[in-house]
């Protein structure tokens, strides 16, 4: 089983190569890194390419600044392998994320996403678990009984906590173009309203709330 990463990347000079190492260092090896540079300004890209330097399985590609959803779409249409993961530019993996994804594909073949718990890194440097994470217990994996349920108040999947069969979105479409808040969360509903959900609650990601610049800054 083989996995394609994808990392989309606007101005995260400062934490890009956080968090490809956190997919290097992962204990699962079989993946290949897509880089999307969506036409950052700062030294990002260089960045990438001193750790590319050492790893043949990044791959870094460059367009036009389009927005993350476009990033996100392009990394989707070059990916070589059939499993697709995501993790943004200032967030990054424990290294047993894709093991854990890995065991809940074996487990639960035909699911169209495969999540893990994440836990939240505030500004002043404490880490809490995500709002869900209590609301199953400890390291406890299944199909999720209700995506909506679970998703009310605190997402229950984030934009790098998530693998999703490359088929998923040959069915159903890829990330939405034109809008600037919520494309990922429009992504996991359509795919929840298709195909159960597997999820493991083990802590798996981590979610940094102090990075600057992330995806999404509109109030």
């Amino acid at each position: 089983m083989y996995f394609t990463i994808v990392i989309p990347l606007y101005n995260k000079e400062r934490h890009i190569k956080r968090a490809i190492r956190s997919v290097i260092n992962q204990t699962y090896q079989n993946f290949e890194i897509i880089v999307i540079d969506d036409g950052s300004t700062d030294n990002g890209v260089k960045e990438v390419i001193k750790v590319k330097e050492k790893d043949s399985r990044i791959k870094l590609i460059k367009q036009k600044n389009s927005g993350v959803s476009s990033a996100r779409n392009r990394g989707i249409e070059e990916a070589n392998f059939d499993y697709i993961g995501f993790l943004d530019a200032d967030d990054m993996w424990k290294p047993n994320f894709l093991e854990s994804v890995k065991r809940l594909i074996e487990k639960y073949p035909d699911a169209g996403a495969y999540a893990t718990s994440y836990e939240i890194k505030r500004e002043n440097g404490k880490l809490e678990p995500s709002g869900n994470y209590y609301s199953f217990k400890e390291k406890w994996n299944g199909i999720i009984d209700d995506y909506f349920k679970y998703s009310i108040e605190t997402p229950l999947i984030s934009a790098s906590s998530v693998v999703i069969p490359k088929a998923v979105f040959n069915r159903i479409g890829k990330f939405p173009l034109g809008i600037k808040r919520g494309e990922d969360r429009d992504m996991w509903r359509r795919i929840a309203l298709n195909y159960n959900i597997a999820y493991s609650n083990e802590i798996c990601a981590i979610y940094f709330h102090d990075a600057d610049n992330r995806a999404c800054k509109n109030k």
